[in-house]
């Protein structure tokens, strides 16, 4: 229990969201010459013209984004637009295209400052729309970097982020804005190091590091350099090398973070000493040291902590506070208060879930999983415990994985200067010996010479042993890489015959399913008395199930066979309905006689729009099938008119023979194994039709299947 908490409070510790709070003497000091220069490039403004009035209203624009005058925030935000929107009116009226392009990128930062995400969006398409002739690099640079703040503010896939935020390096390297790359690879490595991808983020941090310590050594490079020595540290710690996190910490002067290291490592005093050394008003300071006081047993002190912490982050955004619900959670399992510890560790995952921080939902899962076992809730406990393992062994693996990587760089890094500083002192003896020759030349000559010749004798055998050993060593690395490969060729291969192997059992359920709703169908047929249409419809279903069984051995059906298939189908279902119902099939171009699917895969679909749907509507009903093909994605609608799921439902509550479609949920595994994924987002979704007064109107399926995996050979 001691190690899991352990797990809460330094997930807690280094979440990079809090870091404003992290403000040193030093820092403070910087905040106070930013608004010295602020108000002297203020004054200076009335006497600059043309293209220097542009840039320094663009230069003011920026320094309102980093410092916050005593109007708060939102008066930042404001004056940050508004220096921007003069830049840009003067820039448009000389004509100038990089001010143009930097002030649009400004003003789009302060629409985002402000919350308004999608008038910032459009301010940034503006900018990208000019050209990107050299003068203009820069101002690219700095839109791309706010495109990446719209996409991280839409929550979309932080692939695109770090597409953004890629380009955004490339034009300020074109540009030669050092600094700036610094910072966007800080920012590369803080995302990564976010979502468990810790080569990718300790590449990043040594990228930004080579930067910054390129000459000259300017404020803003010290200050990028603080900010990846930060993140060094955090990757060693995520690695669990508190030793080296120290080194790095210890540069930046972050006592509250050595706190934590010493906790971490057990030495509980050292950690107090260093909290007490930071500001006790700070929130995230008073959690982190809450823990310390658990270790010690000291409970009253440690909740205390904890809920003034707590509540002192409540004004913050939802993604700050998300990790603090989780830790106040184990705060209060400690003390043994259940109830309150499930209420705090409920909320705190749900919102780590929503921005998947994998870290702290993994602390947070075991949390609930501990909690229901307390409460005596094993069905949920065991849940709890099993997301929990799956994601503690992805993230622990990917630590693994990147503690490999980064001893390997750091043996690779010691083996350079240890190289290096053996030449140095290889020229160091060569000098003196030099020295020594034209003091003593004439008495020393033949045991100068001797001492030469050993010098070059030993070089020359360390110099073999050494490469040698490096041979050897590239000899050993090279079969354990082709070990590695083999072993990782011959998993692969197991999962995919596994995959193969639950797509036949699905297929094989459905189709004794399948059989067996048709084979009622007829009953019905025939206790209705209707032999010309029990006739008929056996007629038809005939000439189905002869082509479901000549398909049944096959992975993949042809379009057009499935389609062909499924107009028997819809054509039995009507005669049984007596009409009740029309059906439409539409198919883009060529797209039926060279796409291939898996059989059966459209008629659970349509069976539940006629027996949830059609079958309750009062008058004629209308089934629409619409199959199209757009960048290698085939997209198949099924449409009704019919009276929508929610009154379906309530219908079926007060009928004895609900009909329930085994097959569309068997069906919907089988779309999941066919796409590779494991949910039904992405690739299928049912929608409710209304009409313009909210009333219900139908119902809509809606199925994507990835072309690559549409196997062209499979049905021959």
């Amino acid at each position: 229990m001691r190690k899991y908490l352990l797990l809460i409070f330094l997930v807690t510790c280094y979440h990079p969201i809090w870091s404003q709070w992290f403000l040193n003497e030093e820092q403070r000091l910087e905040r106070r010459n930013d608004s010295l220069r602020l108000e002297r490039i203020k004054k200076q403004l009335s006497y600059l013209h043309g293209r220097e009035q542009i840039d320094s209203l663009n230069l003011l624009s920026e320094m309102y984004e980093d410092f916050a005058p005593a109007g708060g925030f939102v008066y930042s935000a404001d004056s940050m637009y508004a220096c921007a929107a003069e830049a840009n009116h003067k820039a448009t009226a000389l004509g100038y295209e990089a001010g143009m392009i930097l002030s649009l990128a400004l003003m789009a930062k302060g629409e985002l400052l402000k919350g308004d995400v999608n008038a910032s969006e459009a301010l940034i398409k503006r900018a990208l729309s000019y050209g990107n002739s050299s003068s203009n690099f820069t101002a690219i640079g700095r839109a791309y970097w706010v495109l990446s703040e719209v996409r991280i503010r839409q929550n979309d896939d932080f692939r695109e982020v770090v597409e953004c935020l890629k380009k955004a390096i490339y034009y300020y390297h074109l540009g030669g804005d050092l600094p700036a790359e610094a910072e966007l690879y800080e920012w590369l490595c803080t995302g990564c190091t976010d979502k468990g991808d810790y080569e990718d983020a300790f590449d990043y941090c040594q990228k930004g590091m080579t930067l910054v310590k390129t000459p000259p050594h300017t404020p803003r490079k010290v200050k990028e350099l603080r900010d990846l020595l930060y993140d060094m540290g955090r990757l060693y710690a995520h690695a669990k090398d508190y030793e080296t996190a120290l080194y790095y910490w210890r540069q930046v002067h972050l006592d509250e973070k050595l706190g934590v290291i010493f906790q971490g490592m057990g030495q509980l005093d050292s950690s107090i000493f260093y909290f007490q050394k930071t500001n006790s008003s700070d929130p995230v300071t008073k959690i982190e040291s809450a823990y310390t006081y658990i270790l010690k047993k000291d409970y009253k002190v440690a909740m205390k902590l904890l809920l003034d912490g707590f509540n002192m982050l409540k004004s913050e955004p939802e993604s700050f506070r998300a990790p603090a619900f989780i830790a106040l959670g184990g705060g209060y399992f400690e003390t043994k208060k259940y109830d309150s510890s499930l209420k705090y560790a409920t909320k705190g995952v749900e919102l780590v879930e929503k921005y998947n921080s994998r870290p702290d939902m993994m602390g947070g899962y075991e949390l609930l999983s501990k909690l229901y076992h307390q409460l005596g809730n094993d069905k949920k406990a065991y849940l709890f415990q099993k997301k929990y393992i799956v994601l503690k062994d992805s993230l622990l693996n990917r630590q693994f994985l990147w503690r490999l990587y980064a001893n390997r760089k750091v043996a690779d890094d010691e083996k350079r200067q240890s190289q290096i500083a053996l030449l140095q002192r290889d020229n160091k003896i060569k000098a003196q010996q030099l020295q020594q020759e034209s003091i003593v030349k004439t008495v020393l000559v033949g045991g100068l010479l001797l001492i030469l010749v050993v010098a070059i004798f030993i070089i020359r055998n360390l110099r073999l042993k050494r490469k040698n050993m490096e041979l050897q060593k590239e000899k050993t690395e090279d079969q354990l890489r082709v070990q590695q490969l083999h072993n990782e060729k011959r998993y692969a291969e197991f999962q995919q015959q596994a995959v193969k192997l639950e797509m036949q059992a699905l297929k094989a359920q459905m189709n004794p399913h399948f059989i067996f709703n048709c084979l009622s169908s007829i009953n019905w047929l025939i206790m209705e008395k209707n032999t010309e249409g029990a006739s008929a419809y056996l007629t038809k279903f005939s000439k189905l199930i002869r082509m479901v069984l000549i398909n049944s051995e096959k992975p993949v059906v042809l379009l057009d066979t499935e389609l062909e298939m499924l107009r028997l189908y819809l054509d039995m279902e009507s005669l049984r309905f007596e009409g009740s119902f029309d059906y439409e099939i539409h198919c883009a171009n060529d797209t039926a006689s060279s796409v291939s699917l898996p059989p059966l895969l459209l008629q659970p679909f349509c069976e539940n729009a006629i027996w949830h749907g059609l079958l309750h509507k009062d008058g004629k009903g209308k089934l629409t099938i619409n199959i199209s093909q757009e960048d290698n994605i085939l997209c198949c609608t099924v449409t009704d008119n019919g009276v929508g799921r929610k009154a379906a439902a309530e219908l079926n509550r007060d009928r004895e023979n609900t009909h329930k479609s085994m097959g569309l949920k068997i069906t919907k595994n089988r779309l999941a194994l066919f796409n590779e994924k494991k949910r039904e987002q992405g690739f299928f979704e049912m929608e409710d039709l209304v009409d313009e007064n909210g009333a219900p109107v139908g119902t809509k399926a809606i199925i994507n299947i990835k072309s690559q995996l549409l196997p062209q050979e499979s049905f021959d």
